[in-house]
């Protein structure tokens, strides 16, 4: 973002700084949308893949949601898509251009994402082999590689002198992990595939937060059931793991925040609620080892899936509420479950190339990151899968139509998704 937002600070003030940003920030979006239709394009070779791609992308709301806010989702989305474009002219065309212009733009991506840092192995490894087998020139790897190597070396030589640590692109540290008590909260609910947006009602990390921080967001915090009818196995409230427990981890977490107390009594307070709920994630891990690496995670990917709509605009009134939720859903559902299903038509029914497979790559790796690794359902983490899940979403339509699939079997699809974003709305929806 600073490559933004420095240079116009030199000129302006701070309101106008961010204005400007902004607006340079919608504008690349709005170029974006174009340049993933000619990405369509390419790969599809049908008109029709072009303005299906432009019109969807360009009016989702999903995606529009970010280019007002000083998020880095908006402009990380802009990188992606610029670097993927250049990625298909540099296989066209082999042009040394389009690899210096797809390494800079995959760098602003990384820099704006880190979790899009595997990607840059990814290419490296494919120009690599390319160049070994003479199928591409070894300037192209060297073109790739030194702005990589330049631009991170230079930022990974200021971070030493800064910290005295080998720190690539960043720290690592978040702000789950300032202290004992909030770490261990935050590991608990990630470690149990839990609910992680502590504002939403229907969050099991709501349900840890004290009435300062329930009230500051505006929200309820659930009842004690939506422990006992929602993810959690017959095995989870076993060895000492009960509501009681939970509550009382609770207990002392709220105590370590109330100043009606001393310091030395918060710290007290602290460490026995972090204490009590590292102890039961050590005896998930040693006792239901397939539920904490697999089923725990594969609940986190559900719900990465069911929050695809945009939740922001219920703050919108009554009826047009339900218009536009009910619109947003539908689009998104579509482009995320058809998008995967697509994936599955490309494996089986067409021969998959270079560009296929990087359609198929980039949102498996980027969903199953953030569900066995990170463990978060924060639905705007995902966004960088929307451009290439709709790409496959056009492109499933072009091989439903050459192999003649059942229509009933497509009118189950649209059925689904129809429900999800019903069921969406009505869910999530403050009538």
């Amino acid at each position: 973002m600073c490559v933004l937002y420095l240079p116009l600070r030199l000129f302006f003030d701070k309101h106008t700084t961010l204005t400007l940003f902004v607006i340079i920030q919608a504008l690349l979006a709005a170029i974006a949308s174009y340049v993933l239709a000619k990405s369509a394009y390419k790969i599809i070779k049908s008109e029709f893949s072009f303005y299906a791609v432009f019109s969807i992308y360009a009016s989702s709301l999903y995606v529009a949601n970010y280019n007002h806010r000083l998020y880095s989702e908006s402009l990380a989305l802009s990188a992606i898509i610029f670097a993927f474009y250049f990625f298909i002219e540099t296989m066209e065309s082999k042009k040394t251009v389009h690899v210096f212009l797809m390494s800079l733009f995959i760098i602003w991506a990384v820099f704006l994402r880190p979790f899009l840092a595997p990607l840059i192995i990814l290419v490296g490894l494919l120009f690599l082999y390319k160049s070994i087998s003479r199928a591409m020139k070894i300037k192209s790897l060297l073109v790739f590689g030194m702005p990589i190597l330049l631009i991170f070396g230079s930022w990974t030589y200021r971070n030493y002198l800064n910290s005295s640590a080998f720190i690539p692109l960043q720290s690592g540290s978040n702000w789950y992990d300032s202290d004992e008590v909030t770490k261990s909260r935050t590991d608990f609910i990630r470690a149990f595939g839990l609910g992680w947006i502590w504002w939403n009602e229907n969050s099991e990390h709501t349900w840890f937060m004290n009435d300062e921080t329930i009230k500051k967001f505006n929200t309820r915090r659930p009842s004690d059931s939506i422990f006992t009818h929602r993810y959690f196995s017959k095995n989870m409230f076993s060895n000492g793991l009960t509501i009681d427990s939970l509550k009382k981890a609770r207990e002392y977490y709220w105590n370590s925040e109330n100043n009606n107390f001393s310091e030395t009594q918060r710290g007290q307070f602290a460490h026995k609620s972090a204490s009590l709920l590292n102890k039961f994630i050590k005896l998930q891990k040693e006792k239901y080892p397939l539920n904490y690496y697999i089923v725990y995670p594969s609940n986190v990917f559900w719900k990465l899936l069911y929050q695809v709509h945009n939740a922001s605009i219920t703050s919108i009134k009554y009826p047009l509420n339900v218009i536009f939720m009910f619109t947003d859903a539908i689009t998104n559902y579509s482009v995320f479950l058809f998008g995967f299903i697509s994936i599955l038509l490309m494996l089986f029914f067409n021969r998959v190339r270079l560009f296929e497979m990087s359609i198929i790559i980039i949102p498996m790796f980027l969903l199953s990151y953030f569900s066995f690794v990170l463990r978060i359902d924060e639905s705007r983490f995902v966004t960088m899968n929307f451009p290439f899940l709709l790409i496959a979403s056009v492109y499933g339509i072009s091989i439903l139509n050459r192999v003649k699939i059942s229509k009933y079997l497509f009118l189950s699809i649209i059925s689904i998704l129809i429900y999800g974003g019903i069921n969406s709305v009505l869910t999530d929806i403050k009538w």
